[in-house]
């Protein structure tokens, strides 16, 4: 499904494969990785060569092992299944993406826009809407499917075509050649294999057969003049077929039947199952699809099969037992200069260290984004060059000390002018493992728990997952498709529609490059208390406390008891301010020249509560100094803005994972410079932090800077 491409629920990921081997007269297996139930790249096409000494696959078949040469998915022609339409471009109905985005859609506007040009009435566009928002796969909603630039009817209760199948097209067609051919589509489902290779080539005998009748009756509309048979693999086809067939292709459920449990509910609720069970191992329909194809072959002829990349050792063995042998084809659509990794606690600092590794390479892949879901950090490592974000669930119960933030707090002045942006997202009431089903238990895995049962304000289980999707896919969709609309969601500036009630604090260190960050101090040691990062003097007044701290174990930032619950310990120098009389600031002087900041959005900073000053639990609630920003330019204009006006949940201290106390985390505060009014932005020589509330409690302070995001 397009509109899926990057979802966490049914992506459409490709990987690689190697070739193998290549003879004459073929039988030839298509393996693909089933990206809903493995949930990591590969998609795989395996050719497997029926050996047979006195017959030949022509010029044709040697032509197939170019994949320069290969066919690709063909436009409509006349008499064939119509073509895929484009949705329509009139506004869409605002309630229509809020309620896809509740459901957890991803690609909100792009569902809606399909199915607002698919409705024939106001009540039918509702309906559509209510079955796609409680999970009905969009194409069943829809009622047709894009496969190979077709529109693919696509009734209830059918299997959705995938894309990753049309690299089986795309062989089998190029196997196929100019001559006429014979093909047999076993396991047809809708058709759509059928239907695109009716579309490619010039003269074909094509005949479908599927065991499900609801699928059968499907095929039979997707493929008009087609001989359709119901039933069981070979056993309904006419016997006038045996050893004449050229092309036959046996897409066949290849999932363990104890896997059928991960797939999403989309697959697992609305497919028949008997298109996704393929066994114990899931190759059972397989194997009996290799015992019988030698009967129908013609002399040259090749049989094509899609299979899971784990799998593939198990096919190629079972071709070879049968005297077959298998080659593997890659998918075109591979780019291995345009990857992202991620992985979850262990695996998240596995990604950043997979960075690592792979920048040592003498021809490195070309990784462009990373990122860490709850990850650990037992090496110490830092990540530079490249997109990266780190996710912390605030009720984490695992990784209990969130010890993730040391990725961004190592890595944010590592490596001067890098030019890659760095996050961090904290999502509140969230754990460590309903971000997994496998690890959440309502899935029934041995070892399975919920983790932050003794943190207050906690998220359930499926939406938490929501969270997890929002904030994974937009990732990859912004620093690897480059979709720079999303920018919002990781400057901080805006939250994603598809996470509902959840609470999330983005933090943002803009690329190290002129005109998208200009670093005003970053605290990062004691002189910073009298001199910015610009050259300018740092003057405190009316505190009572000021002082700089390197964050170590002999010297946290947080005294007593509190330390313990200091996420960023050790390492995150940074300032305290506190003790306002009401008439406390400190001022940053820019030297002239300097203050010109028309290329920014915003200025921001890190900032937390400090709990060592009068803010643990006996506070009953009590807030932390507010502040104001006040931007000074140098006509002496002066433009105010308090951090209640854009938002000061990070200068309150959360409560909530044991007994009252909370995390210390230095979150975003972010005030937009628009909000600045009366100032000259083209000549600001003073940025003065005021404190006017009388409250005895301290702020930290880091990474105070003007930046701005690509949209």
């Amino acid at each position: 499904m397009e509109g899926k491409v990057g979802d966490l629920n049914d992506g459409d990921y490709f990987g690689e494969i190697g070739l193998l081997h290549k003879i004459p007269r073929t039988a030839t297996v298509t393996a693909s990785i089933d990206s809903e139930l493995w949930r990591m790249p590969g998609e795989m096409f395996l050719q497997l060569v029926n050996e047979g000494g006195q017959r030949s696959a022509g010029p044709r078949g040697e032509h197939a092992a170019a994949a320069g040469d290969r066919a690709k998915c063909p436009p409509r022609r006349a008499g064939r299944v119509s073509r895929a339409v484009e949705p329509t471009a009139e506004p869409l109905p605002g309630w229509i993406v809020a309620k896809l985005r509740d459901a957890g859609c991803v690609f909100v506007e792009d569902e809606a826009a399909l199915l607002v040009s698919a409705a024939r009435t106001p009540a039918g566009l509702a309906a559509m809407v209510e079955r796609r928002a409680t999970g009905v796969p969009l194409e069943q909603v829809l009622g047709w499917a894009e496969f190979c630039g077709l529109r693919i009817v696509v009734d209830p209760g059918v299997f959705v075509p995938r894309r990753r199948t049309e690299l089986l097209v795309r062989e089998a067609a190029a196997l196929a050649g100019p001559r006429a051919v014979v093909v047999v589509d076993t396991c047809c489902g809708s058709g759509a294999v059928g239907a695109a290779l009716l579309a490619l080539l010039d003269r074909v005998e094509l005949h479908a057969v599927d065991i499900d009748p609801v699928a059968a009756a499907c095929a039979r509309r997707n493929l008009p003049g087609t001989r359709v048979y119901e039933g069981d693999l070979f056993e309904p086809l006419p016997a006038t077929l045996r050893d004449r067939v050229d092309i036959l292709v046996a897409n066949a459920p290849y999932v363990p039947t104890e896997a059928i449990g991960l797939l999403p509910p989309e697959a697992r609720l609305h497919e028949p199952l008997v298109a996704l069970d393929g066994g114990a191992d899931g190759l059972e329909v397989q194997r009996r699809v290799i015992a019988s194809a030698a009967t129908w072959l013609a002399p040259g002829g090749h049989l094509l099969v899609e299979t899971g990349e784990r799998q593939t050792p198990q096919t190629v063995e079972a071709f070879t037992r049968g005297g077959l042998i298998p080659r593997v084809v890659s998918s075109d659509n591979v780019d291995m200069q345009n990857v992202g990794l991620m992985g979850h606690s262990r695996g998240g600092e596995g990604a950043v260290y997979g960075n690592i590794v792979n920048q040592e390479q003498g021809s490195p892949y070309g990784i462009n984004a990373v990122l860490a879901l709850a990850p650990v950090d037992f090496t110490g490592q830092t990540i530079n060059g490249v997109p990266f974000s780190v996710v912390l669930p605030y009720c984490d119960g695992d990784v209990s000390d969130l010890q993730g933030m040391h990725f961004f707090d190592a890595s944010r002045y590592n490596v001067p002018g890098d030019p890659a942006p760095k996050s961090t997202v904290t999502v509140f009431g969230a754990n460590h493992d309903f971000f997994n089903t496998t690890w959440s238990p309502s899935f029934d895995y041995p070892g399975a728990w919920d983790d932050g049962t003794n943190c207050a304000g906690r998220l359930r289980a499926p939406a938490q997952r929501r969270v997890g999707r929002a904030y994974v896919v937009g990732f990859f969709r912004r620093y690897l498709a480059g979709i720079a609309a999303l920018d919002p969601m990781w400057t901080g500036a805006a939250q994603p529609h598809g996470i509902g009630g959840a609470k999330t604090l983005v933090s943002y260190l803009a690329p190290d490059v002129p005109g998208q960050r200009l670093d005003l101090n970053r605290f990062t040691q004691a002189s910073s208390l009298s001199v910015d990062q610009l050259g300018g003097s740092v003057i405190a007044n009316g505190l009572a406390q000021y002082g700089w701290c390197a964050d170590t174990y002999d010297f946290p930032c947080i005294p007593g008891f509190s330390s313990y619950f200091d996420v960023h310990l050790p390492g995150l120098a940074q300032v305290t301010i506190g003790g306002s009389d009401g008439s406390g600031s400190v001022r940053f002087s820019l030297p002239p020249g300097s203050g010109d900041v028309t290329a920014y959005d915003a200025f921001q900073l890190r900032a937390a509560a400090n709990p060592g000053y009068g803010l643990g639990p006996g506070m009953g609630g009590a807030r932390v100094q507010d502040f104001s920003v006040v931007l000074v330019d140098g006509a002496g204009n002066e433009a105010s803005v308090s951090s209640t006006d854009v938002g000061d949940r990070p200068l309150v201290y959360p409560r909530g994972i044991s007994q009252g106390w909370g995390h210390v985390i230095l979150n975003q505060v972010r005030f937009p410079l628009r909000v600045f009014d009366g100032v000259n932005l083209a000549d600001i020589r003073e940025v003065d932090l005021r404190f006017p509330n009388a409250i005895l409690s301290a702020v930290d302070v880091a990474d105070a800077a003007f930046t701005a995001g690509a949209a």
